[in-house]
């Protein structure tokens, strides 16, 4: 099931949205979910990972994920995005222009967290 929550990774504070395998549905409570989390901290110190390795994808959960990253820009230190399969990361750059926000596509957890890791030693 899709769920949004705090982690830490040597020592850093990540805001994960886990929406693998999940339906659109379930991803888009997880991404409400991510507004009350994030919107409880300080703009510009966040540090978002979001998991969609194998998440259902349809037009209404797109839209959605718009107006919650509009949302969260001012919170955002770094994002990055895992899992996506070729379709998904043509969409979730189109997500990026159309909201401003600068997203990195990997395909791992392990380098979604590490390049989280360099973007806050900076």
């Amino acid at each position: 099931m899709a769920k949004c929550s705090v982690i830490e990774y040597q020592g850093l504070e990540i805001v994960f949205t886990d929406i693998s395998n999940a339906k659109p549905s379930e991803a888009i409570a997880a991404f409400e979910e991510s507004v009350k989390i994030i919107s409880e901290r300080p703009l510009n110190t966040v540090y978002s990972l979001v998991n969609a390795k194998g998440a259902k994808i349809n037009k209404e959960m797109i839209d959605r994920i718009k107006g919650v990253v509009k949302k969260n820009n001012a919170y955002n230190k770094a994002t990055v995005v895992s899992g996506l399969d070729s379709i998904t990361k043509l969409m979730a750059q189109s997500i990026a222009v159309l909201t401003g926000r600068n997203i990195k596509l990997v395909d791992t957890m392990d380098e979604a967290m590490e390049y989280l890791l360099a973007e806050s030693r900076r």
